[in-house]
C-alpha cells in the first residue's frame, strides 16, 4: 500500500502520506467493547479482557477476536473458556495467511519470527543456535523484516511481532 503513494511510477504518487496508528489502549478498548456487548444485552465476562490482551492492541486482530467472542456469547448456551474458543476461531480463520507468509520467508527470517514469538532476543546466541543460523544473518533478517513493516515493528522496547495472532500461531507450530 505504501508503494502506491511513494513510488513515482505509481498512479497515486504523492497523493497521501503514511499515517502510523498507535496500538489500541487496553483499558479504553475493554470499555468500548463492553458497551457494545451490553447494548445488545450480552455479558462476555472476563473473556472480554482476555481477548483484548490477546489482541495486543492490534486494531484488526482485536476486532476479529471481539467478533468471534460476540458470536460465541450470542449462542445459547455459550459454555466455558470463551476467550480460548474465540482465539481458536480467529487462528483457524487466519491459518492460511500465516502458513503462506511462513513459506515465503527464508530460514533466518523464520528464526527471527519464532524467536520474537517465544520472547527471545531475535539476534541473540540462543536464537541463533536454536535456528542454526549465524547471528549476523539473524540481524540482517531482523532489519529486513522491520524495514518492510509487515511482520516486525520496532518500538521503545525493542522489536516485536506486528501480528499477535501470528505470534500465537508460531508458538503452536
Amino acid at each position: 500500500m505504501r508503494e502506491m503513494f511513494s513510488d513515482h511510477e505509481r498512479p497515486f504518487y504523492a497523493q497521501a502520506r503514511p499515517l502510523g496508528l498507535p496500538t489500541l489502549p487496553q483499558d479504553e478498548t475493554v470499555i468500548d467493547l463492553q458497551a457494545i456487548f451490553h447494548a445488545d444485552g450480552l455479558d462476555p465476562g472476563e473473556a472480554l479482557v482476555d481477548i483484548v490482551i490477546a489482541g495486543a492492541g492490534h486494531p484488526q486482530r482485536t476486532m476479529l477476536l471481539a467478533h468471534h467472542l460476540y458470536e460465541l456469547v450470542s449462542e445459547e448456551p455459550h459454555g466455558d473458556d470463551l476467550a480460548a474458543r474465540a482465539l481458536e476461531l480467529a487462528l483457524a480463520e487466519t491459518a492460511d495467511v500465516h502458513q503462506a507468509t511462513w513459506e515465503a520467508l527464508v530460514r533466518a527470517e523464520r528464526g527471527v519470527l519464532v524467536a520474537l514469538a517465544d520472547g527471545l532476543g531475535p539476534t541473540g546466541q540462543r536464537a541463533a543456535r536454536e535456528h542454526a543460523t549465524p547471528r549476523s544473518s539473524m540481524q540482517r533478517a531482523l532489519n529486513r523484516l522491520a524495514d518492510d513493516e509487515q511482520h516486525v515493528v520496532r518500538d521503545g522496547d525493542g522489536s516485536r511481532l506486528l501480528d499477535p495472532l501470528r505470534a500465537e500461531w508460531l508458538r503452536r507450530r
